[in-house]
């Protein structure tokens, strides 16, 4: 497989230079194209719309309908108008790997993309650093890149994480627009070994290095980015990808939204991601395409049960863990006139879904290369009306970078696989139980039945030695095809790499 390699010095001296004409906080004119909106679209195709809107870190116990921790009105709505899932799978548990995942529907060990490359004996192995030389190969087929092949205009407004170099990024990977930062929002100052700040970036260009204060208008900015390509588009077929900053911490609100709920700033933070989702849906309604869009409302992975301010319940464990609260995220579907009105779907689908769904959503089946196979299926029917009595996706497998409590991170390891109901671990598990201060303790070889266990709370390896038979064989065919720990599957297809990598900003100046 061709490795892609790129001299980085003569592109950061190009970028330096590039630089020192740029005015770092531009006005809106410069931000966002200028060009005349129409007051009501008249669309020139009959294809449908697609908006994805791919929070980071939210728990599935978060937002309304899935509880009332938290007060979501917008999500709420939609919910009410559209379609919950219950049963849906994000591709990883973490930010890289999570991402790799929706954009190429693939399992990331498929593609290359469970670990970084620049691991400064840090156990976060799990994501893409600043700099890191490491990104999704541009020889993969992208969803942005299936869109705009169909004459899609494409955008990416947030959170990237995928490679911050040249060659990785969103404009090289099917998207015409990107309005964003390139990684996680801690990435900062105090990111090793860089410490720098936190870029704002257009395009392929840093508009501003972020202040810790300058992130409590992210969503915001996002938010507006987003409302101004509905617009422009409005009156052909789109695909926005909207990959919010937040709810990752640190958490950040805008002046609207702090210390509003009097829950705390994680609860102002959820209810400005909520106001987003309203200002969307809105702004289609506005422009007359509400009946010709699918937006799709999701979360990256669970949330961080261990901060306290997030839940999962009723799935025990989150980020990071191969427990169902890692990899089960609140979901729902909104598409006024087809997918019917406060319907729930608990049938498994995952995002590794999306590409080919999409695909047949759009009105051609995605044409898989007999080089390039992916781990997707069309799920089209799970977004239309009436739902089918069972998926085509009957197994998921679980990745992670962790072994058992203690050891040292393991990148690529398959810790669990999941066939029907049941669910089986390879790895030594430890995680919190669904609303709960306890932890489970789960031993390798356990074996749970999620259709009438989802906490995980009951191990009955012991009652089923047919079915541990099945999973093994299962589990060992996977290992075989996408690799386990420190083995290469035979269908691993190498990530890209540049030499000399940088970051973005590395000719600024942190601003401490």
């Amino acid at each position: 497989m061709k490795k892609v390699i790129i001299n980085a010095k003569r592109i950061f001296s190009e970028i330096i230079l590039r630089k020192m004409h740029v005015v770092i906080l531009f006005c809106i004119a410069a931000i966002y194209p200028v060009e005349a909106s129409p007051a009501k679209a008249a669309p020139d195709s009959d294809r449908l719309n697609f908006v994805v809107i791919f929070v980071d870190d939210l728990g599935y116990a978060d937002i309304q309908p899935f509880s009332d921790r938290y007060e979501t009105p917008s999500l709420e709505r939609i919910a009410r108008e559209g379609r919950i899932y219950t049963s849906f799978y994000v591709a990883a548990s973490s930010c890289t790997s999570s991402r790799a995942g929706l954009m190429t529907g693939c399992y990331p060990a498929r593609v290359d993309m469970l670990c970084n490359d620049m691991q400064f004996d840090s156990p976060q192995h799990g994501v893409l650093f600043p700099g890191d030389p490491k990104g999704l190969n541009p020889d993969e087929t992208t969803i942005a890149e299936m869109f705009r092949e169909r004459g899609y205009a494409t955008a990416c407004i947030g959170k990237w994480h995928l490679g911050d170099q040249p060659l990785f990024l969103p404009t090289n990977q099917g998207f015409d627009e990107y309005f964003g930062i390139p990684f996680s929002n801690d990435m900062g100052e105090k990111m090793t070994p860089y410490h720098l700040p936190l870029p704002l970036v257009r395009n392929e260009t840093v508009l501003q290095n972020l202040k810790s204060a300058d992130q409590d208008l992210l969503t915001r900015q996002y938010t507006d980015y987003a409302l101004d390509f509905i617009e422009r588009n409005a009156n052909r077929s789109f695909f926005l990808y909207l990959p919010h900053s937040m709810v990752h911490r640190p958490h950040h609100a805008s002046p609207a939204f702090r210390e509003k709920t009097g829950k705390g700033l994680y609860a102002d933070v959820v209810a400005e991601v909520d106001w987003s989702v309203g200002q969307i849906t809105e702004k289609l309604k506005e422009m007359g395409i509400e009946k010709n869009t699918l937006l799709l409302f999701t979360s990256d992975n669970g949330g961080p049960v261990k901060r306290g301010y997030t839940s999962n319940y009723p799935y025990s464990g989150g980020k990071a863990k191969p427990a169902e609260g890692g990899f089960r995220v609140p979901t729902i579907a909104w598409w006024p006139g087809t997918i019917p009105a406060g319907t729930r779907c608990d049938l498994m689908a995952s995002t590794v879904d999306l590409l080919p769904t999409f695909a047949a959503l759009s009105g051609k089946p995605y044409s898989e290369p007999a080089d390039r196979p992916i781990d997707g299926h069309d799920l089209s029917d799970l977004f239309r009306g009436k739902l089918p009595e069972t998926s085509v996706r009957n197994t998921f497998v679980y990745y992670t970078n962790n072994t058992e409590p203690g050891a040292p991170p393991q990148p690529k390891r398959l810790s669990a696989v999941r066939q029907g109901k049941w669910k089986y671990y390879l790895t030594p598990q430890r995680f919190r139980l669904a609303g709960s201060e306890e932890f489970l303790q789960v031993p390798a070889g356990a074996l749970f039945d999620l259709e009438n266990d989802v906490a995980e709370a009951l191990d009955v390896a012991g009652e089923h030695p047919r079915i541990v038979r099945k999973m093994k064989a299962f589990a060992e065919k996977t290992s075989a095809e996408l690799g386990d720990g420190a083995r290469m599957g035979a269908g691993v297809r190498k990530a890209a790499y540049m030499e000399h990598a940088l970051p973005m900003n590395a000719g600024a100046k942190p601003d401490l």
